[in-house]
């Protein structure tokens, strides 16, 4: 039985930016309870894409967002593969990168550059 006390917390843990599945984990209950809860106090629900860790909170620390700009900016990486290598969503790392003031590429040169790389693996 969860109690409502439970339920607050899952829900300031959830909006925090912690996974469904980490706190099933914590509290001991299955990830669809949570989802429950969750889904009946009104959370909006977060969807992510396979492939990346739902345990890890969508942040970076002072020396990942460093990183994260030396990856993006002069390893040329795209935010997909900088997200694989920090285990987060590449919603996040663009989010990190615009707000600390990089130039964005295109969607166009984000291609011509996955599509560059491509042809050189």
């Amino acid at each position: 039985m969860v109690t409502v006390k439970q339920v607050m917390e899952m829900i300031r843990l959830y909006k925090a930016g912690f996974s469904q599945d980490w706190i099933a984990e914590r509290f001991g209950i299955s990830q669809s309870t949570v989802h429950y809860h969750l889904h009946r106090h009104g959370s909006r629900i977060k969807f992510r894409k396979p492939g990346y860790s739902s345990g890890e909170i969508n942040r970076l620390s002072h020396e990942e967002l460093e990183r994260t700009v030396f990856l993006y900016t002069v390893n040329k990486l795209t935010i997909y593969e900088i997200g694989r290598l920090l285990n987060r969503n590449p919603s996040t790392i663009h989010e990190r990168l615009r707000r600390a003031g990089v130039e964005m590429r295109s969607p166009s040169e984000a291609q011509k550059l996955s599509w560059a790389k491509r042809r050189a693996a």
